[in-house]
């Protein structure tokens, strides 16, 4: 991925049966949040390009205000990359064994 994330972390907390994702540095430092449902969406043309469907849940916001988790929001552009790189590390780490 070209894009530069910031750091996060997987994080385990009380109350929920997933991992959940903390962001730890930048404008949503310390916002923990959780995906509830993924699914890859495969391509109908020849563009080859596949597309992640996903819902969330921001279950800590350190502070910030509603607006800035806003659907179609830079906080959603986020997690999406992050989604991605979450996946494509786990691939990466498949294929390595």
């Amino acid at each position: 991925m070209s894009k530069t994330l910031p750091r996060y972390s997987l994080i385990e907390v009380d109350g929920e049966d997933a991992w959940c994702v903390k962001i730890r540095v930048g404008e949503y430092a310390d916002v923990v949040y959780k995906y509830n449902h993924v699914r890859v969406i495969e391509p109908d043309t020849q563009d080859g390009y596949a597309t992640l469907k996903y819902n969330y849940e921001v279950l800590y916001h350190a502070e910030l205000p509603e607006e800035k988790f806003a659907k179609n929001s830079a906080f959603e552009t986020l997690i999406g990359d992050i989604l991605y790189d979450l996946i494509m590390s786990f691939e990466e780490k498949q294929d390595n064994e």
